[in-house]
């Protein structure tokens, strides 16, 4: 079987374990934003109010600034030189009061410095949630995309995967015939080999049975000539030579002998023959 290329799906794995966790730290930007958005209305309100309050205490400092003093009430049977105490003691009163308005006046003033810095702040934050936001969109679509990408690359490469595995297979099969017929070619070439042998053999055979019949056809001849009359002696009665005519029958049943084992030499490979051409 092929291997498979892991990079395909482990760039897969990494992008959807990226993926995931774009989508967590998405959320948290979004609970920081949400969080940020309220804190900053939360101060916009508290700055808003303490505008009105600050600009409130500034009319009444400027209400007691403008505020006349009391006219002296002149008492026509008392002395002049009697202390108005009563007039003092408003006077001091409306002084600390304007102190003390002036301090909250104050305080009030740095708190909406404070505030507005803080209010700042938070627009800075908030701004950079938003970018920092926006970016983490644009790499999650960018991811999304590769991801898809990645899983088509690995989708062909499975289809291609699995080509390769039906022609692996189809090879396979055709070793595997190849090898079955390699097999009956050796084992009909044995076969072949072995009858090709037995022929030689048998021919060899015929050979020396056919260069045997072949002496005793001359023996035969040598023996009938010496037994065959001369003309000279044409006329005359002449007894056979028992010794020569033995001879001569023993030479003929040894050529009917070597006729005989040729002829079964000879249906032998006439068997072997039609062997080898049947296969």
């Amino acid at each position: 079987m092929l291997p498979i290329k892991a990079s395909p799906r482990l760039l897969a794995g990494l992008l959807a374990v990226l993926g995931a966790a774009l989508v967590l730290a998405t959320a948290h930007l979004l609970r920081d934003r949400a969080r940020l958005s309220a804190e900053l209305s939360t101060a916009r309100y508290q700055a808003q109010r303490l505008r009105a309050a600050n600009e409130e205490l500034a009319r009444q400092v400027q209400a007691l600034r403008a505020a006349p003093a009391e006219p002296e009430t002149r008492e026509p049977l008392q002395p002049a030189s009697q202390p108005k105490a009563s007039t003092a003691a408003s006077n001091l009163e409306q002084a600390r009061l304007l102190a003390k308005l002036q301090d909250e006046l104050s305080s009030a003033g740095r708190f909406i410095s404070e505030l507005e810095t803080r209010l700042g702040q938070l627009q800075e934050q908030l701004s950079q949630a938003r970018a920092e936001t926006k970016r983490l969109v644009a790499s999650e679509q960018e991811l999304r995309e590769k991801l898809a990408g990645s899983e088509r690359a690995a989708e062909a490469l499975q289809a291609e995967l699995r080509a390769s595995n039906d022609r692996l297979a189809e090879l396979e099969a055709a070793s595997l015939a190849l090898q079955a017929e390699s097999r009956r070619n050796s084992e009909e070439a044995s076969r072949v080999r072995n009858l090709l042998r037995q022929l030689e053999a048998i021919n060899r055979r015929r050979e020396t049975y056919s260069a045997s019949l072949m002496r005793r056809y001359r023996e035969v001849n040598e023996h009938l000539r010496i037994l065959a009359p001369r003309p000279e002696t044409a006329g005359e009665g002449r007894v056979l030579d028992a010794t020569e005519l033995s001879r001569l029958q023993t030479a003929l049943a040894a050529a009917e002998e070597d006729l005989r084992q040729l002829a079964t030499a000879n249906a032998q490979a006439l068997q072997l023959e039609r062997k080898l051409a049947g296969r």
